[in-house]
């Protein structure tokens, strides 16, 4: 078992001035205060036998950002996000092959609180492997994987910033999450 937290306070600016020069060149005030606390708890469990092993674990960790916009007469803004991944493996070894069945299971939620918008949603994620040890020194693997990535807290915030000189980013507080899947053949010389 074990568990992190982190609190920290960010400002961000932007100023351009040429090395000679006393004016600066570009001067974009954002002046935005990010107030950011993280805190995560994860617990593991493992089981050995003879020729095969049991692991199954769960993990939880949140994310909250309050931002403070001098530029927009203080708005302030604030934005959450939630994961939570529940997992569980078996690994069987009989003769030459080596078996891992795994599944787990992961819960996202991210939510911008002032306009209420965000998106939770909870995906199972299904792993398979087979190995087969053709000699001392090579090996076959066949695998399967399933997973899926959530948007970030930036990429959700629907404040426009200016970030230089010529750049503005706005995030889209309807971004979904997105699900990958990966079978691959691996041969294996050692």
């Amino acid at each position: 078992c074990r568990a992190s937290a982190y609190y920290g306070d960010t400002y961000t600016d932007y100023l351009e001035r040429r090395p000679t020069a006393t004016v600066p060149h570009t001067n974009v005030h954002t002046f935005i205060h990010d107030s950011n606390k993280a805190f995560g708890m994860e617990a593991n469990y493992i089981k050995e036998w003879d020729n095969s092993k049991f692991t199954a674990g769960i993990n939880y960790g949140a994310n909250r950002n309050r931002s403070s916009y001098h530029n927009l007469e203080g708005a302030m803004f604030h934005q959450r996000q939630d994961r939570m991944n529940l997992y569980g493996e078996y690994l069987a070894k009989v003769g030459k092959f080596a078996l891992t069945a795994g599944l787990g299971a992961n819960w996202v939620k991210y939510k911008f609180v002032e306009t209420r918008q965000g998106n939770s949603e909870w995906m199972v994620r299904p792993q398979l492997s087979v190995d087969y040890q053709i000699s001392p020194r090579t090996s076959l693997r066949l695998g399967y994987q399933m997973w899926q990535d959530a948007p970030t807290l930036s990429q959700t915030n629907v404040v426009a910033q200016q970030i230089d000189g010529f750049q503005w980013v706005e995030g889209n507080p309807n971004l979904k999450m997105s699900k990958s899947y990966k079978l691959s053949l691996t041969y294996r010389f050692f």
